[in-house]
């Protein structure tokens, strides 16, 4: 017989509460996983603690309820609460599965696209943050110029919402530059803005809106009725 593979083992450190930990074995492509969940309960320095201990047992390790460094034309935007995480991080390879997830959505978009009959031709659609899915934006405006982003509102709690890609790129950059990218705060202190200015400007926003874009973390701060009959990406 041959000698046994190795169990993997994979530690997902995620910032949410422990609550939801687990753990499982499990194979996939011929190989065999453990795989490990350990919530922070929003603690930022626990999740360090975490991280520094998991690094020292795992092959690789995942990261959960940060935000993704972003990609905005030819900038590229590092979250520095993921920075800070990831830098504990140095003897296995750290991830917060960015890559794979938007080579996931591109896939979709394209896959729904041609397989639905132009489901998304001329589709008026609200990314509560173009910044974080910029690459299903730029897919977007290959069918349709009917594209709003909330960033101003939902990052930065100003009441505007930008109405094109090229809006959402010079927003980008100037966000960049004024080092207000992120609050280096964990990803469900986003949410539906609290100032009664900007939480119209993001609901008229909706209104007019038929798909909404944003990660569920977000999505479900929002009330049934700014959502109704809303398709949700």
């Amino acid at each position: 017989h041959p000698p046994e593979t190795p169990m993997k083992r994979i530690v997902s450190i995620n910032l949410a509460p422990n609550a939801a930990d687990y753990e499982l074995t499990t194979e996939f492509l011929g190989e065999t996983f453990h795989v490990r969940r350990l919530g922070a309960d929003w603690d930022v320095d626990r999740a360090i603690t975490l991280l520094d201990r998991a690094q020292h047992e795992a092959d690789a390790i995942g990261l959960g309820m940060v935000r993704d460094h972003a990609t905005v034309g030819t900038r590229r935007l590092r979250d520095r609460l993921t920075s800070r995480l990831e830098g504990v991080v140095t003897n296995v390879p750290v991830t917060t599965g960015a890559t794979l997830r938007t080579f996931f959505d591109e896939w979709c978009v394209r896959h729904v696209q041609s397989e639905e009959g132009q489901y998304f031709t001329n589709a008026r659609t609200l990314f509560l943050s173009g910044i974080t899915n910029y690459r299903t934006a730029a897919i977007l405006a290959e069918h349709s110029r009917n594209l709003r982003f909330a960033d101003p509102a939902t990052l930065h709690g100003v009441p505007r919402i930008l109405n094109s890609l090229r809006a959402l790129e010079t927003y980008a950059g100037t966000a960049a530059r004024l080092r207000r990218w992120t609050a280096s705060r964990p990803l469900a202190q986003d949410g539906p803005p609290r100032l009664p200015l900007t939480r119209r400007a993001v609901r008229r926003a909706m209104e007019w809106a038929h798909f909404v874009v944003g990660p569920w973390q977000e999505i479900e701060q929002y009330s049934n009725d700014e959502l109704h009959r809303k398709v949700v990406v």
